[in-house]
């Protein structure tokens, strides 16, 4: 019997949870805005999906969110793609829920030209608010695995389903220890 090694866990401030409706308004995401324990960088990522597309939960530095449009033009739309670089992992689905985040907390708006975005919002003050905010939860990441996940594969599976249905939506479950969730409403474009 194989015993997985122990997960070293890195601790964050989570200073905001939220729910945030995705580009294309058919369903939602959670996110949470985090800061390094000495308040010098902020850093988003996204908790869970409420539709059907799997994401990479890894947390994404704000200044690498920053450095993925900085050569974007001034009032010139732009794709979402542009965001895949702040990603080690490489789903389809990571830069879409990021900017279905950003448009959520108020740095991205929908353009006129289709799937296109322009940055909005006080960046700078953004992220001063966040690294000044005094009330965070713990944040560990990752995240500790319920007793299940660390069972063998074998105790795991079941005589009467075939194992790829248990193999579905793994990344959009994992609990997470929060603070109560900000709900707010919000319009956006489809991805």
């Amino acid at each position: 019997m194989n015993i997985p090694e122990a997960t070293v866990q890195t601790p964050y401030r989570q200073v905001i949870e939220a729910r945030a409706p995705s580009l294309s308004g058919s369903s939602g995401l959670r996110y949470a805005v985090l800061t390094d324990p000495g308040r010098s960088r902020v850093f988003l990522t996204i908790l869970a999906n409420e539709g059907g597309g799997n994401f990479n939960r890894e947390i994404v530095a704000f200044d690498d969110i920053e450095e993925a449009i900085a050569d974007q033009p001034a009032d010139t739309p732009f794709g979402v793609k542009v965001f895949r670089v702040a990603f080690i992992g490489k789903s389809n689905n990571n830069a879409g829920f990021l900017a279905a985040a950003l448009v959520h907390a108020g740095l991205l708006t929908p353009s006129t030209v289709k799937h296109q975005y322009l940055k909005t919002g006080d960046w700078p003050a953004f992220e001063a608010d966040m690294l000044g905010r005094d009330t965070a939860e713990i944040f560990l990441f990752p995240p500790t695995l319920p007793e299940a996940a660390m069972a063998p594969a074998a105790a795991l599976s079941t005589p009467d389903k075939p194992a790829k249905a248990n193999r579905r939506g793994g990344n959009r479950l994992i609990p997470v220890e929060t603070a109560p969730a900000v709900e707010e409403g919000g319009d956006a474009d489809h991805p």
